[in-house]
């Protein structure tokens, strides 16, 4: 009776590990990701001057649409991301952003800049 617990404890623990895990690669990709897209808006021309506002916009919106383009699939299913669904979705959120507070120049950059980024899906 003892070692069918020890087995039946074994095996929780196995799956926790591997769930685990799961959740540190989505948040080893999503860290990935903001790192990307961070580096891109820092090359931005008017970053040092409006810095900010862009990574205000950013972190706005990264985490929740990053979790609407990343799946972490299941047993026999591997992660999959959508890059460009991502990069749609959230420079589309962040021009919305710019606009509505009055910077149409921003809001001109980020359109531009989120037409020309890609960034590769899994």
């Amino acid at each position: 009776m003892e070692s069918r617990f020890a087995g039946i404890g074994i095996t929780l623990v196995i799956i926790a590990a591997l769930v685990g895990y799961k959740f540190m690669q989505k948040g080893d990709r999503a860290e990935e990701i903001r790192q990307q897209v961070m580096t891109q808006l820092e090359a931005l021309p008017d970053f040092e001057t409006h810095a900010l506002l862009y990574t205000t916009w950013f972190d706005a919106h990264h985490d929740t649409i990053f979790e609407q383009h990343f799946h972490m699939g299941g047993r026999r299913v591997p992660a999959r991301f959508d890059g460009d669904e991502y990069i749609h979705d959230l420079f589309t959120a962040m021009v919305v952003d710019a606009t509505a507070a009055g910077y149409e120049e921003q809001a001109d950059r980020l359109r531009e800049l989120g037409d020309s980024l890609y960034i590769e899906s899994e």
